[in-house]
């Protein structure tokens, strides 16, 4: 193939993937690709295709990637040391980006660097992406993610870490883990924003966090939609631990409003959390931070919802 949308590079090792991810993060993010049949990575040290290092998505991948449905396995992602870091199977999936029918297996440890203190605005980890403002369309993770044991790792997802800018998440399933020091993880994604929407999903891997922890996602905040999801594995952590999402609430850094919707969402999982005070342990959502100073800053709409795991805290 020539790498277009018509005509796209066909790969058919896991040498000729590495090639692809060279040239996208060489400046050609637009080239298009389809696997053709089963990959192995080796688990040799993996630079994400979209590897940018932008606080925007300049740099990320806005072809066309389509795994055929063949598994992708052998992946292994440690974070460097860079100021900014997006980590998985791609780094940033960006606006135009389409990644489909892709199976992928392997590990994933968050080694995410201080960022002057801020990882909040500058790092996420996903099986399949770690940051998405394009489609994720029928894709499946086996992907098991955990910290470094050096600092806590934020913005993590089974399938991508963060979603925003209207992307989407749409028919993914989930079998990897999340385990460690994590805040905003879910076991579809980590933090969803700026009116994404993570739609016809299904976690069936533990996830066991820190802070927003979720079965489907850890953060929803701007405007975020959650619908048509359902978690079947057991969710735990201390403050703002859902069987669906973690938190729902205001993002003070990305100046996000509220205006959250979960709809037509089932968790079976059992849900464990803190007993403290202010923690938030719920079948459905955990933490709901509506209110700031007395006054409402958004609106949060959950319904069609239900609830059959066990809840502790």
């Amino acid at each position: 193939g020539t790498g277009t949308a018509a005509d796209p590079f066909l790969i058919t090792s896991g040498a000729e993937l590495a090639w692809f991810a060279t040239r996208v993060n060489g400046g050609s993010t637009a080239l298009c690709a389809r696997v053709t049949e089963p990959l192995d990575l080796g688990d040799m040290p993996w630079t994400p295709i979209g590897a940018s290092d932008s606080v925007d998505t300049d740099g990320g991948y806005c072809g066309t990637f389509d795994g055929g449905g063949f598994i992708i396995h052998g992946l292994s992602v440690t974070d460097t040391a860079a100021v900014r870091s997006y980590t998985g199977l791609f780094g940033t999936v960006a606006d135009g980006g389409t990644v489909r029918h892709v199976r992928v297996a392997g590990s994933i440890t968050c080694d995410q660097p201080d960022s002057g203190g801020n990882r909040i605005l500058n790092c996420a980890a996903g099986g399949l992406a770690g940051r998405s403002t394009g489609v994720i369309y029928r894709c499946e993770t086996s992907v098991h993610i955990t910290d470094a044991g050096k600092r806590p790792a934020v913005h993590v997802g089974g399938v991508v870490g963060q979603v925003g800018g209207s992307g989407i998440v749409d028919g993914c399933v989930s079998f990897g883990t999340l385990t460690g020091e994590l805040s905003n993880a879910g076991g579809i994604a980590g933090t969803v924003r700026q009116n994404a929407v993570v739609r016809y999903c299904r976690s069936e891997g533990t996830v066991a966090g820190l802070r927003s922890v979720g079965g489907i996602a850890g953060f929803l905040t701007g405007g975020a939609q959650l619908r048509e999801c359902e978690n079947r594995a057991a969710v735990s952590g201390t403050i703002g631990v859902g069987g669906i999402a973690g938190r729902l609430d205001k993002d003070s850094h990305y100046s996000d409003e509220l205006d959250v919707t979960v709809t037509h969402a089932a968790n079976y999982g059992s849900v464990s959390g803190s007993s403290g005070n202010a923690c938030g342990t719920g079948g459905i959502a955990g933490w709901l931070g509506a209110v700031e100073n007395g006054t409402y800053t958004g609106s949060a709409a959950l319904s069609y919802v239900c609830n059959s795991g066990t809840v502790t805290a």
